[in-house]
């Protein structure tokens, strides 16, 4: 038996290594004394809430073979700082993440735990109708109710919040709130945040990963003066960099562009770095996905978002996603998704910590950073 116990075990072991290397890679070490000491400096224990909420105002509509129902169901995760509330002075702030088109929550977990291990509270949670699971098929042109999801799901928190019996009890400043999104949740942000009909004033700054942006007129950010950070891959073959990225500086004032060389845009998702970090560029898996689920003749589904009278030209965008194929060689994933933590972070320091730490990590983002990291272009 002890002989046969030991066979087995000999042969198991190359899958079991091989697992353990597969679904836990090793960690990506920053360059630079700074970027080191912000990386490795933990705050906090933390703990996941889970989110399981319904509107009941709102309907989820029809799509391929499901009828629609008249009520949005959001289901995620709330990681948060385990503090007592008698522990705390006042809460956290608040980030609400948005997955990208056909994703899933989960593609933020990295963001969210480095987040709740330094002082803020984040939720992700799958949209109704434009998730990988959307009964029917994922749907973009419900993007003008991603909007006032997010408004509903700070409601339900700050609610959460209030009561004494709920396990978030005090956890929230529900005077500190940002947006963060990747791709079409990037997009999401940039509506919460800046359009003139669907956005939530309660929105104090804006992340955006890889999002759309070419069609946004200077006048889209006319107001409110927000700040924003979006986060860029220089090789992005679903997101082209030069007409979505490379535009914003002319458009908007307060904003913060963080380039990372090489990047792809299927490497901001959480599951690259332990899926794809093999692969010549992640993009390549991306685009054969996006391709295939996506019809080939579809009227423009962002039109329902306005044109000029919000500060729209859909005339402006004119790239295609995935057309330069085959695609140059990407940074590693593992790295991508490093450089985005200590850009997300950082940022939102410069925005919601006390004046004096404020001005340490703006100062950076906007300049260390990138003199540590030669991945790394802030401008």
């Amino acid at each position: 038996m002890r002989k046969a116990i030991i066979a087995i075990t000999v042969l198991l072991l190359p899958i079991l290594v091989g697992a353990t290397i597969v679904f836990n890679p090793p960690a990506y070490e920053l360059q630079g004394v700074e970027s080191q000491s912000i990386l490795n400096t933990v705050k906090y224990d933390y703990r996941i809430e889970s989110l399981a909420a319904t509107d009941e105002s709102r309907a989820t509509p029809a799509m391929g073979d499901f009828e629609g129902v008249e009520r949005r169901t959001f289901d995620g995760k709330i990681w948060v700082p385990d503090v007592k509330p008698e522990d705390l002075s006042q809460g956290f702030p608040l980030v609400i993440y948005s997955h990208g088109f056909m994703s899933f929550h989960e593609e933020s977990d990295y963001l969210g735990e480095f987040l709740a291990k330094r002082g803020y509270v984040m939720v992700s949670f799958d949209y109704p109708a434009s998730n990988f699971n959307a009964p029917g098929g994922p749907n973009l042109s419900d993007i003008t109710s991603q909007p006032g999801d997010i408004s509903f799901v700070i409601d339900y928190l700050i609610a959460r919040n209030e009561d004494p019996s709920d396990n978030l009890y005090k956890h929230i400043n529900a005077d500190n709130i940002a947006t963060a999104g990747l791709s079409f949740g990037g997009l999401t942000t940039m509506l919460v945040a800046y359009h003139k009909e669907l956005r939530d004033d309660r929105v104090d700054a804006a992340i955006s990963i890889a999002g759309p942006t070419s069609f946004f007129n200077k006048s889209y950010f006319d107001e409110p003066d927000i700040p924003l950070l979006y986060i860029a891959g220089s090789i992005d073959a679903m997101v082209s960099y030069d007409s979505n990225a490379g535009t914003l500086k002319g458009k908007k004032n307060d904003v913060t562009i963080v380039t990372i060389a090489n990047g792809s845009h299927t490497g901001f998702a959480d599951i690259s770095e332990k899926i794809f970090r093999w692969n010549n560029n992640p993009d390549d898996v991306g685009c054969s996905f996006l391709l295939d689920h996506i019809p080939k003749e579809i009227n423009n589904p962002f039109s329902v978002l306005g044109e000029t009278d919000v500060g729209i030209n859909f005339n402006n965008a004119n790239n295609l996603p995935c057309q330069n194929m085959p695609l140059p060689a990407s940074i590693a994933p593992g790295e991508q998704l490093v450089l985005t933590k200590m850009a997300v972070y950082s940022f939102l320091e410069a925005h919601f910590s006390n004046p004096k730490e404020a001005l340490s990590y703006k100062k950076f983002l906007t300049s260390t950073f990138a003199l540590e990291n030669s991945s790394v272009n802030v401008k």
